[in-house]
């Protein structure tokens, strides 16, 4: 004998309630894979943007500016920039600012967990690079990382300390490494999320919000 719609509908509430129970105890971040690519090996130059696909731009009017220098046609130029376009494995220089429409984050600093110190980042859209020190016992790292909660040793990018830079909403960056005296390109390699384990205090809450609910149909649908 099939149960009355009644019966139905509550199985169906409960199952619902449960899949909801599940699907909210669980939190997601972004977990940022990163490459590091030296572009320059000078700090007279500087990043002037980059755009949401990861193209940059460098504006290098100081190695364009002894007599006779010649900037793409432009002899003494005004001004001169060195573009680096998404998929194209050569530059190319204007003495015209590039017609990209940059997205370029702001600086900050997140917080990365215990033992960091000194921290400076770029951040964008939930994505962030930073250099920092990491001192453990009498050693000390001062070092680059990304991502949230990054492992001092396993996730160490590299030497350095971030000067300026910027970053997109897809977590590509360009960042002055001042340590190394160097211009770095960083490519975000992978937009996975990964899950989060929410706190204590937040499960309680879910878990009490479902359970009312839940008995707040059962009662309406067995009057």
């Amino acid at each position: 004998m099939s149960s009355p719609p009644k019966y139905a509908r509550f199985t169906q509430t409960l199952a619902l309630a449960s899949t909801l129970l599940v699907l909210v105890s669980t939190a997601q971040a972004n977990a940022d894979t990163y490459q590091l690519t030296t572009v320059k090996h000078t700090q007279s130059e500087n990043f002037i943007g980059i755009d949401p696909s990861g193209s940059f731009s460098i504006d290098v009017l100081d190695s364009f500016s002894f007599p006779g220098a010649n900037c793409a046609g432009a002899i003494n130029p005004g001004s001169c920039f060195e573009t680096f376009y998404a998929g194209s494995s050569a530059p190319v220089f204007s003495s015209a600012r590039p017609a990209l429409a940059f997205d370029n984050g702001s600086a900050c600093k997140p917080s990365v967990g215990s033992g960091f110190g000194n921290v400076n980042g770029i951040c964008n859209n939930g994505h962030f690079i930073i250099s920092a020190v990491h001192a453990t016992g009498n050693s000390e790292i001062r070092g680059i990382w990304g991502g949230p909660n990054p492992d001092p040793v396993a996730d160490l990018l590299g030497s350095g300390i971030i000067e300026s830079g910027f970053m997109n909403a897809s977590g590509d960056a360009v960042f002055i490494n001042s340590l190394n005296d160097t211009l770095v390109f960083a490519e975000d390699l992978s937009t996975d999320l990964i899950t989060v384990t929410p706190e204590p205090s937040s499960l309680l809450l879910i878990g009490t919000g479902s359970i009312a609910i839940l008995g707040a149909c059962r009662r309406r649908l067995f009057r």
